[in-house]
């Protein structure tokens, strides 16, 4: 689309966390490298990006802790 890739660090944490959670909402369950990888395309980040698989590995956690997600083999799910 000729659009540039947003840095991550101008994405908030609450955009990555919805951008996680409408990819398992769409897909029932994901593994976590689908889950950051199909987050980064909807957030509109460069692909593969370490600093925002890092943070979006880092949201998946808070996520866990929180109770929303369910984690199992690296395979994401709500609770």
């Amino acid at each position: 689309d000729g659009k540039r890739p947003r840095a991550v660090a101008h994405i908030s944490f609450l955009d990555m966390r919805n951008a996680m959670l409408s990819v398992i909402k769409d897909r029932g369950a994901a593994h976590i490298t689908y889950l950051i990888s199909e987050a980064e395309r909807r957030l509109g980040l460069r692909h593969g990006s370490i600093r925002s698989a890092h943070r979006l590995n880092r949201v998946a956690q808070v996520l866990i802790r929180s109770g929303l997600l369910l984690e199992s083999n690296d395979n994401y799910r709500f609770a």
